[in-house]
């Protein structure tokens, strides 16, 4: 539904999907949600990983994201940021532990996608208008995600 281009272009692509399990998706739910419908849909697709080089490298998948909010948080401390997260902040992304992606829990089903990276301490910036969005632009421009 909202990553069916995504999954289009994953399965033409010859990429290796690896699913979330439902019981790691309601218990990250039960945990954090409730979750975007579309993040939902991309955890059920690949949430346990890529066999590709779709986010190599990064801290996205389901066996991280239950500490991503408290690393981001970390990293802010660390940078000496005046940022802060919001309760219904969710960490989806994070690479190098110097930067990372975020969506607001309760923006809708498909929520704006927001970047921090320890270059710009003070700023939080929208890079899309959707995380499906995000994902199809990462999909189809692996190595220049931000």
């Amino acid at each position: 539904m909202y990553l069916d281009e995504l999954y289009y272009h994953l399965m033409h692509s010859g990429a290796t999907l690896f699913p979330a399990s439902q019981e790691e998706i309601n218990r990250l739910d039960n945990i954090y949600g409730p979750l975007p419908r579309a993040y939902i849909e991309y955890l059920a697709l690949m949430g346990a990983g890529t066999g590709g080089t779709l986010f190599r490298g990064a801290s996205c998948c389901i066996d991280e994201l239950f500490e991503l909010n408290a690393w981001a948080r970390e990293l802010l401390a660390d940078n000496n940021s005046a940022l802060k997260l919001k309760n219904d902040d969710f960490v989806f992304w994070m690479s190098q532990g110097c930067m990372f992606c975020f969506f607001h829990l309760k923006a809708g089903d498909d929520p704006p996608v927001y970047y921090y990276t320890e270059m710009k301490p003070d700023q939080f910036r929208k890079i899309s208008g959707s995380l499906s969005g995000f994902m199809s632009a990462c999909c189809r421009n692996p190595g220049k995600l931000l």
